[in-house]
């Protein structure tokens, strides 16, 4: 299940969701979070907005995969992920232009081709094809969800550009395990955050 970690930040706690090779970091600020439901009180009292960073724990490197700057509810981006590892999409002909596993690779070739204004026969044929099997996106990186053949993949990518490299990892998944592991997590999110509005100190 997802594994709780107190940052140096005592405002910032860190959650991780693992997988065959790598792991998902999810770090909330416990004080924003607070500072934005409270924002939203009218939704009623039940209601908690998250704000997190999404990284990328890959071979002893941490990588920025989705910035907070003007957050959405992390929670809201939980709950479509639930749904979407219930039932990932499938992109009809994915297997004739990637190999499993290789949507990151695509997408960082594609960038960097964007980025030299390189103009490659196919190329944006090939991106609408393949895009729609994008989960979230940022100027930083992707996390994809999608089936290849008989499997069901989770990947996730840190974009070329502005002095980074692409990096990639992905893993297959179950969709039973990760949904009941992704609703966990939110569901423990909420309460802490509700819990650490309580708390001396912070401001509710």
């Amino acid at each position: 299940m997802a594994e709780k970690t107190k940052m140096t930040n005592e405002n910032v706690v860190s959650y991780s969701l693992s997988f065959a090779g790598f792991s998902i970091e999810v770090r909330v600020d416990e004080q924003s979070s607070i500072n934005f439901t409270n924002r939203f009180d009218q939704y009623g009292p039940d209601f908690v907005f998250a704000v997190a960073e999404i990284w990328l724990n890959h071979e002893g490197s941490t990588h920025l995969i989705v910035p907070a700057t003007h957050p959405e509810n992390f929670l809201e981006c939980l709950r479509d992920l639930s749904a979407c590892v219930s039932s990932p999409p499938v992109v009809l002909g994915i297997e004739e232009v990637i190999p499993c596993g290789g949507w990151c690779s695509w997408m960082a070739g594609y960038w960097d081709r964007v980025d030299r204004e390189s103009d490659i026969v196919g190329d944006e044929k090939t991106y609408e094809l393949l895009i729609p099997a994008s989960f979230v996106a940022s100027k930083v990186g992707y996390i994809a969800v999608y089936v290849y053949g008989d499997k069901k993949i989770f990947e996730v990518a840190v974009r070329p550009g502005e002095g980074r490299k692409a990096i990639g990892a992905w893993a297959q998944f179950n969709s039973d395990a990760l949904g009941t592991e992704v609703k966990h997590l939110a569901k423990v999110i909420a309460e802490n955050i509700r819990g650490a509005e309580k708390k001396p100190g912070k401001l509710g």
